[in-house]
């Protein structure tokens, strides 16, 4: 697939390096296309998004909406959206109580195929969830076949289907999207960002 991930940060380059790994087709979309450094070409978000299969938001949760918005309604119509962002205030607070970026972005953009995951865990445990041993991926989204491609991406990146979990409608996504002030305090405890969720049944 050809891949835009719109964010040049750890999250975006991570992501990057792994699906080119993988064998993907992967740009970037960023407001310094100049910007170097990164595994794959940059470009504007417009220009990345309008080539891509899919569109991967490795942003801040509180401006993906309005990146999307710069992109233009009708380069998303029809394109999937994997949205893996947190949206906080500075002061570390939920921006979206009892909502979550990936609802509103599907409402916003309803031609879009939003697909909520990955949301829940630190880049690196995105990447490489076998180091783990046996973890949870979280998935979200109204499109089944938006949600299928999105399971094989998870796959290639090495989560096995038994560890993707696939919550239901976007409206489910405000469940992940409200993990992010147990990470951070889980964070302070055990010192380290590389842990994460396993539904144990």
């Amino acid at each position: 697939m050809r891949i835009a991930i719109l964010g040049t940060g750890p999250v975006g380059i991570a992501l990057g390096n792994a699906f080119i790994a993988a064998g993907h087709d992967v740009v970037y979309g960023s407001r310094s296309p100049e910007k170097d450094g990164l595994p794959a070409p940059v470009t504007t978000t417009a220009t990345a998004a309008d080539s891509a299969d899919l569109i991967l938001t490795a942003l801040p949760g509180a401006a993906a909406i309005s990146t999307l918005e710069a992109v233009g309604d009708d380069v998303l119509a029809g394109k999937i959206v994997l949205d893996v962002s947190n949206a906080v205030t500075p002061e570390g607070a939920l921006a979206y109580p009892n909502d979550s970026v990936g609802r509103l972005m599907q409402e916003r953009f309803p031609d879009a195929k939003v697909v909520k995951s990955l949301s829940t865990m630190y880049h690196g445990v995105m990447t490489d969830p076998t180091a783990l041993g046996a973890t949870t991926v979280y998935v979200s989204g109204n499109d089944e076949g938006a949600k299928a491609v999105v399971k094989s991406l998870l796959t290639d990146l090495g989560w096995p289907e038994a560890g993707q979990l696939d919550l239901g409608g976007i409206e489910t996504a405000v469940g992940p999207e409200h993990y992010i002030p147990l990470f951070f305090m889980t964070l302070q405890v055990v010192d380290t960002p590389v842990f994460n969720i396993n539904v144990v049944r």
